[in-house]
């Protein structure tokens, strides 16, 4: 009549007899300690001939009063009743939905959003947690401007507490939602427990019949391990519980930033290749003194933060401080350049940015050739030469040269379609080193300024005054001063020397004197007789 066969009626007793099965591996012992208990659905009280009836819903779950010891264990809702009428029975929907709640899965909610006061944003939550059977967690209060709050909810009202949360803030920025099914886990710990409680059992009655202190105090020792072991997989067991019954949600709750005048200048153009400076000016609100910049450039390089700042003096604002970047390349011109103010004080959040557009070009460079170092004579004019390259795509150009003797740079214009400049000189002073000379060209290009420059040195000799026929007094006269201050160096240098060592050649020839005369002395005291005699002869005819 209703389409009933004995195959259709054979799956729906297999798969009862399969989940009181998967249930009574999954129950341990229940303990009154416990404060959850995570549901388990017996397929036994599954009648043949039942209507179906959708399952009641589990009662909210208490937080705990003062710890989790505390806690009463939530009351397991009824299994669904599982029809035979094969009109409207439906398997595959029934298998989903039992295999479903035997999951233990643990739920963590991460939320950011935007408040008009943190301190009254933080206690809505907590009181939104509490309208739901849940209780806070942690609370941070520590600035004005930003603040966090984590609840715990009962699991089967986390979608209702989440979206009464959501109306605390005027805008949620960002909500994530994390699912860890522990399942496996869970069944596995549960499974351990039940061997290891039996493994308890029988040590409890080796210890009773233990005849022998030794044999007592060795099975008591196995025991306290034993025992060791189920309180730890009995702790996870209800951490599991605790967390699958009641999710965690966090909340960040932050000021909505105020608004602040950024200014980084109009779009430019630079050249590739060379570093290019960057600075920016802003105007902060009051109360507003902490502030942090980042830089993005646009070409995919790493992003610049900067933090220092000073005061423009120009009512209340700010200059940023000045970074430098080079564009290595103009193939994907123009950038975008973005910078991002944010500023943090007792006002709250301020934030600001700007954009603009850099355009990135090759510019051709100025070759500079000055010649090589040279000697001039002083007080006689010299001529200076230089040569340099010019390009189309450079106009306005001007040059310089600094001749390195502290005088004014002789600056003009080259001619038009020139590209050699010439320039005079006099060196007034003379002096032993070289004086540095750089010649410089400058152009204007849609980049900026380019330049190129050359350097030599220029040896000042002194003026040799009259010639005649090629002798020259003045070239004489400094030879002769010279040998003569040669000549009055090489013997003051002796005198000094001499005086210097005085002390040791002067008591060099004392001793040396000294010496004769000892040696005099004692040739004459070991001479024979008749030489003394004769001495002594000689003596008195001379007398």
């Amino acid at each position: 009549m209703f389409g009933f066969s004995f195959a259709a009626l054979g799956r729906a007793a297999a798969l009862a007899v399969a989940l009181a099965l998967a249930a009574a591996c999954g129950e341990g012992e229940a303990y009154p300690d416990t404060p959850v208990r995570i549901e388990a659905v017996s397929a036994a009280a599954a009648p043949a001939q039942a209507a179906p009836a959708a399952a009641a819903p589990p009662a909210p779950a208490q937080p705990p009063a003062s710890s989790a010891a505390s806690a009463q264990p939530a009351q397991p809702s009824a299994p669904p009743a599982i029809r035979t009428d094969l009109e409207v029975f439906d398997l595959d929907s029934v298998q989903a939905s039992l295999v479903q709640r035997q999951r233990v899965i643990i739920r963590t909610v991460d939320m950011e959003m935007v408040v008009d006061d943190v301190a009254r944003a933080v206690d809505e939550v907590a009181e939104a947690a509490r309208a739901f059977g849940g209780w806070t967690v942690s609370a941070n209060r520590a600035s004005t401007h930003r603040g966090t709050v984590s609840v715990r909810v009962p699991a089967q009202s986390l979608e209702d507490a989440v979206f009464a949360i959501r109306r605390v803030g005027v805008k949620v920025t960002s909500e994530n939602t994390n699912s860890q099914d522990v399942t496996d886990e869970y069944v596995d710990s549960q499974s351990r427990l039940t061997s290891l409680r039996a493994t308890e059992r029988s040590l409890l009655a080796l210890f009773e019949r233990a005849d022998d202190v030794e044999k007592a105090l060795a099975v008591q020792e196995r025991l306290a391990e034993l025992q060791a072991t189920i309180e730890t997989i009995l702790g996870r067991i209800r951490l599991m519980e605790e967390t699958a019954a009641f999710s965690l949600i966090n909340v960040t709750a932050a000021l909505a930033p105020m608004a602040m005048g950024v200014d980084a200048g109009g779009d430019r153009t630079v050249s590739a290749g060379e570093a290019t400076r960057f600075q920016a000016r802003f105007t902060p609100p009051s109360g507003i003194d902490n502030f942090a910049f980042v830089w993005d450039f646009g070409d995919h390089t790493p992003e610049r933060t900067a933090t220092r700042h000073a005061p423009t003096g120009a009512g209340g604002e700010h200059a940023t401080e000045t970074v430098s970047h080079a564009y290595a390349s103009d193939e994907d011109s123009p950038y975008i350049v973005r910078l991002r103010v944010s500023g943090t004080g007792e006002a709250g959040l301020a934030e600001g940015s700007a954009t603009f557009r850099v355009a990135v070009k090759r510019i051709p460079t100025i070759e500079v050739f000055a010649g090589a170092d040279r000697s001039v004579e002083q007080g006689q004019r010299a001529e200076y030469t230089a040569s340099f390259t010019r390009s189309t795509e450079l106009s306005n150009f001007r040059y310089t040269w600094d001749f390195g003797d502290g005088s004014a740079p002789a600056v003009g214009l080259p001619e038009p379609d020139e590209a050699r400049v010439t320039a005079t000189h006099v060196y007034d002073n003379f002096r032993p080193q070289p004086y540095p000379v750089t010649f410089t060209v400058s152009a204007d290009s849609d980049a900026g300024e380019v330049t190129g420059s050359a350097a030599f040195h220029t040896t000042v000799e002194e003026s040799e005054g009259l010639v005649i026929a090629g002798w020259s007094a003045g070239r004489n006269f400094k030879s002769a001063s010279r040998a003569l201050s040669a000549v009055l160096q090489v013997g003051g240098t002796i005198l000094i020397w001499a005086i210097t060592f005085s002390p040791i050649w002067g008591g060099a020839l004392a001793l040396a004197y000294a010496i004769i005369r000892i040696d005099r002395w004692l040739q004459g005291e070991s001479a024979p007789a008749w030489a003394k005699r004769r001495r002594g002869r000689g003596r008195r005819n001379d007398d």
